[in-house]
């Protein structure tokens, strides 16, 4: 590398060579005029404030080596002094946006100046390049003589073009030779060139337009396949995309569409009309064979789907295409900065220290079956924990740095609750602090429901055991705990084997939200003697989660401050009597009809306190009778009704 010892008066622009990489300012005192580093082909260029009769220091660097540190006059020269003081990229017969792109053919234009006092005879400028992306169709022009303080510019006289195929970002460098009858000059010019970088990313299912809109192939339905394209490439470009199936169970309408144009930078979208047929069985694999064709970039890549509400992949960004209760203080997120398959991942909620987020699903299946998931985590080892519960018991967990596994696990037949829970201890933070879950497929070969209603009731607040209940108010608290809204439901109360009570509630239940209060207009009669089981329940709710809707209490009315109870009345199989007494004795029973036949006798023994005794009643048809109690101090008849059963 040689630095001159002069530069002319008023040079705007210094282009030489120097060791790649290395850095190199331009100063005048303690003015900075510029600084940059130097390309990979060992080209520079320096602005300069084009100042006279002046002089500025040069200073160059390199990692492990010794500055070069150099004074250079600034004056006139009074020889021909030929600098080119710029180059530029003329793409008129591409896409004309000033850049190098695949395909084009480029002129390289060049301004050339004498700097110097006397003429340039001869003159003449060559390009040249190593380069296997490209080809030089005019590599060199004839000037002949440039008059000192005078500049030329070639337009359109240097061309060349670039390869189709050529990667992005490739740099193309050029040999420039400047020579004249006195001197030749070589400058290095670098050219980014811009090309394409294509992904088929993934897809998503869109039935909103001829479809239910629930984001599921369903049978039987036609939908769009929504496959993203990321261009991560410096350049436009377009084509056709195809998609192909050996799989009977799904017709491709659209098997060949246009992509449009996917513009550098950008994710786009592509629609694919499919129709799944309506023999497929729920939880069928789809296999796919999809390809980008944009000659001569070509990109493939085989994808599946399952057929029905089976796999999860969070690439709709969504937690309401599955039942998701996500309702943890910090809840759980969909991100896109990783994931196992496509783009989007599920991500623990981003929590402190002595606590945890849960996300969390019911389901049902109607045989053993597997589930089968794949998590990332990264966390303090042994101490911030990633678990897996399956119906509240820990099936496994994992700390520390842990890249993307698979997990399967296998699932009873019947309800079945699962969560997926990150949890902190008290102190110190590792890694992003987190897991994450993706491409989850919650059936293998069967099938599997969701629970999405979820009616609760949570607590019986009325009745509640006491000494004397007569007739009480039903009251008790329900909740929703899924996730979607119950606009009204059933509920029933049933005592013993009375038949039960129905009433319809008009109540609107938000998912996971605060308990309701709601009482029956109907009161529990409780007044008489007896033991009383009694159950509240909901019914026809299309409830899909029928194991928390049932309270059961047992009430025991055993005081008995009447000396004598006669029920049921009306009765139909038994017909109870309870005697309370303070003396032990015989007491009688005769039942007579309503003309006076006596029907039933009975004596029975009587002790101090409470007696219960119970008559048999079923040869009895159903009429009205008349039962006599004789008992020392107590004697009555009381009318009873024989009821149809």
């Amino acid at each position: 590398m040689t630095l001159p010892d002069t530069l002319p008066d008023n040079i705007t622009s210094w282009t030489f060579t120097a060791d790649p990489f290395a850095y190199v300012a331009v100063s005048n005192f303690d003015t900075l005029w510029d600084a940059s580093h130097v390309s990979p082909s060992g080209s520079i260029t320096l602005d300069l404030p084009g100042v006279a009769n002046d002089s500025c220091l040069v200073v160059i660097t390199g990692q492990n080596k010794m500055p070069v540190i150099k004074k250079i006059y600034i004056g006139n020269i009074n020889k021909p002094y030929i600098n080119l003081t710029r180059s530029d990229l003329n793409d008129g017969e591409g896409n004309n946006n000033g850049v190098a792109d695949f395909g084009e053919t480029i002129h390289l234009d060049l301004t050339i100046s004498n700097l110097g006092l006397a003429d340039s005879d001869n003159l003449y400028a060559r390009i040249s390049s190593g380069s296997e992306w490209i080809t030089i169709h005019a590599d060199s022009v004839m000037i002949g003589t440039l008059a000192g303080r005078s500049a030329v510019k070639l337009d359109r006289d240097l061309s060349f073009t670039i390869a189709d195929s050529i990667p992005d970002k490739t740099i193309l460098t050029f040999d420039v030779v400047l020579k004249d009858d006195t001197e030749e000059k070589i400058y290095k010019i670098d050219i980014p060139a811009h090309a394409p970088e294509l992904y088929i990313v993934n897809y998503i299912m869109d039935d909103s337009d001829a479809g239910n809109g629930d984001g599921i192939a369903d049978l039987g339905e036609e939908l769009n396949l929504v496959f993203r394209i990321r261009n991560t490439g410096s350049s436009n470009i377009s084509g056709t995309f195809n998609i192909a199936t050996a799989d009977t169970i799904i017709t491709i309408l659209e098997p060949s569409v246009k992509s449009g144009i996917l513009e550098y930078g950008e994710t786009t979208s592509i629609p694919v009309s499919v129709k799944i047929s309506e023999n497929a069985s729920s939880g069928a694999t789809v296999n796919l064979n999809v390809i980008l064709d944009c000659n001569p970039y070509l990109v493939s890549r085989n994808l599946s789907f399952r057929v029905g509400q089976i796999r999860e992949s969070f690439e709709t960004k969504s937690f309401k295409v599955f039942p998701w209760l996500n309702i943890s203080k910090v809840p759980w997120t969909i991100t896109g900065t990783d994931s196992y398959d496509g783009i989007s991942a599920a991500r623990s909620g981003e929590i402190g220290h002595n606590s945890s987020t849960v996300l969390s699903i019911k389901t049902y299946y109607p045989a053993a079956d597997s589930l089968k998931f794949h998590y990332k985590v990264s966390s303090e080892q042994n101490y911030d924990l990633f678990i897996f519960k399956l119906n509240d018991n820990e099936i496994f967990k994992k700390s520390g740095e842990v890249n993307w596994e698979k997990k399967v696990v296998a699932v009873p037949r019947g309800y079945n609750k699962m969560e997926w829970i990150y949890k902190k201890d008290q102190s110190v933070s590792h890694g992003f602090d987190g897991a994450m879950i993706d491409l989850i497929d919650f059936a293998g070969p069967g099938t599997v429901r969701y629970v999405r209603r979820d009616l609760v009731a949570a607590r019986l607040i009325s009745p509640v055991p006491k000494d004397k209940p007569g007739k009480e108010i039903v009251s008790l608290k329900v909740v929703n705990q899924g996730p979607d809204t119950i606009r009204g439901f059933n509920l029933a109360f049933k005592i013993n084997n009375d038949p039960p009570v129905k009433e319809y509630f008009r109540n609107v239940l938000i998912p996971f939200g605060d308990s309701v209060t709601v009482n029956f207009s109907t009161r529990a009669d409780l007044s008489r003697y007896g033991i009383y089981n009694m159950k509240v329940y909901g019914f026809a709710n299309a409830d899909d989660y029928p194991l928390n809707d049932t309270l059961k209490t047992k009430i025991e009315h055993t005081k008995a401050d009447e000396p004598l109870l006669v029920f049921p009345n009306p009765f139909t199989g038994e017909l109870k009597v309870m005697l309370n007494s303070d003396v032990a004795g015989t007491v009688r029973f005769t039942l007579y009809s309503s003309d006076g036949r006596k029907v039933l006798v009975s004596e029975k023994p009587v002790s101090r306190g409470i007696n219960e005794f119970t008559m048999n009643s079923r040869k009895l048809v159903p009429a009205v009778y008349y039962l006599n109690i004789d008992f020392p101090g107590v004697v009555k008849t009381i009318p009873v009704i024989k009821a149809m059963e």
